[in-house]
């Protein structure tokens, strides 16, 4: 299937696709160091 590449309409999608796949992301990469960050304090307090 052929994309008119100049039209609105892929504009809105290529911009939907982007915006998604970078919040993905950057919410992965915030929450990996956190989670990795808890596991001392949570083996200390056992």
């Amino acid at each position: 299937m052929a994309f008119n590449k100049n039209s609105n309409g892929y504009t809105f999608l290529f911009a939907i696709i982007m915006v998604v796949l970078v919040g993905a992301i950057l919410a992965y990469t915030s929450l990996v160091p956190q989670a990795a960050s808890r596991r001392p304090m949570l083996q200390r307090r056992r």
